[in-house]
This record gives C-alpha cells, structure tokens and sequence, in this order.
C-alpha cells in the first residue's frame, strides 16, 4: 500500500510539472502570435485588397493551407500535377502572377521560394 502512494505521488508531482511546462508554452506561443499578428496588420497595409482577399480564398480552400507553392522539377507543390514549359518559364522570369489550373493555388519559382525562406530564417 505504501508503494502504491508513493508512485500516486510521484505521478501527481509529475503531472503538474507538466501542467507548468505546458502553461509557459502557451503563454509563449500568445506572445509570438501577437507579435505575427501586428506584422500581419502592417503587410495588409501594403498590399492590394482584392489579392489580398484571393490569397485568403485560396488558402480557405486548400487542405494544408498553403496559398502560394513552389514548382519543383516541373510539378506543383500540392498538386503534383505537370506545369507546361511555357508556363514554368513564365515563373522564371517573375512578370505576373500565374495560378495553378487543377489547385487554384499561386505559384512562383523555386529559387524564389528558396530565397524567401533563408529570408525568413
């Protein structure tokens, strides 16, 4: 009977370790999405309303919530179907936006998507 308490406690002094661990984590993660939502405030700011509002339909739409994918060897990300040569050639060079037929999703270069990615990091 004493083995069975000690282990109860044990568990108890445990789990409210965790409980804490868990509580500092939230409270963490509170702190960094109001800071993403103020540079999310800013960015609107600065971009055209009505891709704005695409951009939020698409990513809506979309089941892992990506809006704008890279092309990789010749395929969207998500979709994984063939992008014409014409089309990929039109992303390399960057002058206009193209969307993705079947997914309905953005699509840009992978070097482009590379380079917002060391950005970010």
């Amino acid at each position: 009977m004493d083995i069975i308490k000690k282990n109860y406690n044990n568990k108890k002094k445990y789990l409210k370790f965790k409980i804490n661990k868990l509580k500092i984590k939230i409270s963490d993660n509170k702190k960094k999405e109001k800071i993403y939502i103020k540079k999310l405030q800013n960015i609107k700011k600065k971009v055209d309303s009505n891709l704005l509002n695409i951009y939020s339909k698409i990513r809506k739409n979309v089941k892992d919530g990506l809006a704008v994918v890279p092309v990789t060897r010749g395929a969207s990300k998500g979709s994984y179907l063939f992008i014409p040569p014409q089309i990929h050639s039109e992303l390399i060079q960057r002058k206009r936006i193209i969307l993705d037929e079947h997914s309905g999703r953005i699509l840009i270069d992978a070097n482009l998507a590379e380079e917002v990615e060391l950005e970010i990091k």
